[in-house]
């Protein structure tokens, strides 16, 4: 009776596991989704021009031109930012943030 009840607990847990990997699985799926939303977003926001944008005069040649926007670099630490808050993970003191692979 012994020797059952432990097989028949191991396979409960066995089967608990494998729902627990299949949640994590839906959540990464969904975490990688709205970060790819989150990036066209913000990638579309950076190209479309802003009417209302400030006005920058360029001191070298004297040209009139919208404010710059973001980087691409400075826009994937944003979105990493982000990433990061959204998860509840805060940089610790002192720690060296990742940086984005150059192309």
């Amino acid at each position: 009776l012994v020797k059952h009840g432990l097989e028949a607990e191991s396979e409960r847990l066995l089967e608990g596991l494998e729902e627990i990997a299949q949640i994590l699985r839906a959540i990464r799926a969904r975490n990688l989704h709205d970060a790819a939303a989150e990036v066209q977003k913000l990638e579309k926001e950076n190209d479309a021009g802003d009417d209302d944008a400030p006005i920058v005069v360029d001191e070298h040649d004297g040209n009139i031109s919208p404010a710059p926007r973001l980087s691409q670099e400075a826009l994937r630490e944003l979105v990493e930012r982000k990433r990061e808050e959204r998860d509840g993970e805060t940089s610790k003191p002192g720690s060296k943030k990742r940086k984005a692979p150059s192309k």
